[in-house]
């Protein structure tokens, strides 16, 4: 064996080792844009650990990347007949259905799963909760949702939420957002928060001051948010002072429809406002906004590049709302105006987006933010979208104010711009500052 063989063979991980572990460090590298260098952990992962199921979901999600999954997900279906543990591939099979972007096929897989109650069911059924409730809101049958909720057992509606929000009077949910302390609670991300910070500030009080309470992360948008200050989680109130944010959820559907409706609720602060109008007066109209992932398993900078080419025509001004290490690709994109590097906080991110005419972004806290706070945004995203992404006739049920260009694959932006760019460019012409402009094609 050569030297360059045996020093490529002291590298390979070599079994046995912690799967877990393993496991951890390819999601990482998922997390950080080394898509190559995770999807070759997770292919030995499943090659040495074929039973470890969140392996083959990881490698599946990966694939979609690459943009074709049928030959890892065909030798998926063949290890789930073998797997000691029929209970737990039924639940991976629906998960990773929904990586793929299926909706029906989890909620058909999940829904007699969970009327079981068995004590074989009993340790997956909080993950077969997750991803039923994550399909219904993403095909937005609150209905069902709500039906589905109310035929399980009261132990199996608590388990939908870590605070049992789930149970009680359903319009009590929608007082107690509105006049109490609210927590956002562990089980919601970020993004999942943001949406859902609507309710508690639908019908505003200002002559309250209340509490958010949750993640330190999440304490810049109590900034944005009327009448509110932060604390951490671990410094809460007694729990008769609080409402939980997940039990926006647990309101009737009509009611969720209505107040989704409603109008902005995240407002930029005054000073900040002034500061950016005055650094914004003399660019040339419209301003279009431009946001972007952090890695490059998401949208990049240079990936606007196509975009920008066949714009080349535009009158008006593009900006970026990101401030992150990516930034460095703006120098190849010098028609784009950095604003990213001059932002402090999520005020002056608040701030740009009160006065550009427009946002393009992906999932991401621009867009979240720009559909809080009502402004015009246009949201790119694939075909597995996340819940709150979901849209009737493109427009978003959720942000009301957010147009959703949905690609019809799975793939790199890099690759996938090109399917956009045309919808892109004629949303861009139709803004009113750029009647005279018209995009080359």
């Amino acid at each position: 064996m050569s030297f360059e063989c045996r020093l490529k063979s002291a590298a390979r991980p070599q079994s046995p080792v912690a799967p877990d572990v393993m496991l951890q460090t390819a999601e990482r590298q998922a997390t950080k844009g080394l898509t190559e260098d995770a999807r070759n952990l997770a292919v030995w992962l499943t090659q040495h650990f074929p039973d470890l199921l969140d392996g083959w979901l990881l490698l599946i999600r990966l694939e979609a990347v690459r943009g074709d999954t049928r030959k890892t997900f065909a030798a998926f279906l063949r290890q789930l007949k073998r797997h000691p543990d029929q209970k737990a591939a039924l639940v991976a099979l629906a998960r990773a259905y929904r990586v793929l972007g299926y909706l029906s096929k989890p909620i058909r897989l999940l829904q007699p799963f969970l009327e079981v109650s068995s004590e074989s069911c009993l340790k997956h059924r909080s993950q077969a909760i997750t991803v039923l409730r994550d399909c219904m809101l993403a095909s937005d049958s609150l209905e069902d949702l709500q039906k589905t909720v109310q035929s399980w057992s009261a132990e199996t509606r608590t388990e939908l939420s870590c605070d049992r929000s789930i149970t009680g009077c359903p319009m009590d949910h929608l007082r107690a957002l509105t006049t109490k302390d609210v927590v956002v609670d562990p089980s919601l991300s970020s993004l999942e928060a943001l949406v859902l910070l609507r309710f508690s500030a639908s019908p505003p009080c200002p002559a309250v001051q209340r509490t958010l309470l949750g993640p330190v992360h999440m304490k810049p948008l109590a900034d944005l948010l009327q009448g509110f200050t932060f604390k951490e989680l671990a410094s809460q109130t007694g729990p008769g002072d609080q409402a939980s944010l997940s039990s926006a959820l647990a309101m009737p559907a009509p009611v969720l429809k209505q107040v989704r409706q409603t109008g902005a609720y995240f407002h930029a602060d005054t000073r900040h406002v002034t500061r950016w109008q005055a650094a914004l007066r003399d660019l040339p109209r419209p301003l279009v906004a431009l946001a972007w992932n952090e890695t490059r398993a998401g949208l990049m900078p240079d990936d606007y590049r196509h975009l920008l080419e066949r714009l080349h025509g535009f009158g008006g001004t593009f900006l970026s709302v990101v401030r992150d290490n990516s930034r460095h690709q703006l120098t190849d994109l010098p028609r784009v105006v950095d604003c990213g590097r001059q932002f402090d906080s999520l005020t002056d991110l608040s701030a740009v987006l009160s006065q550009v005419d427009l946002l393009v972004g992906p999932d991401g806290l621009p867009t979240h933010v720009a559909g809080a706070m009502g402004r015009p945004t246009v949201l790119l995203t694939q075909p597995a979208h996340p819940w709150y992404w979901h849209a009737n006739n493109g427009r978003s049920t959720w942000y009301p104010s957010v147009q959703v260009v949905r690609t019809k694959r799975f793939g790199h932006w890099s690759n996938l711009m090109t399917d956009v760019t045309e919808t892109l460019a004629l949303t861009i012409e139709a803004l009113p500052a750029s009647k005279a402009f018209q995009a080359s094609y």
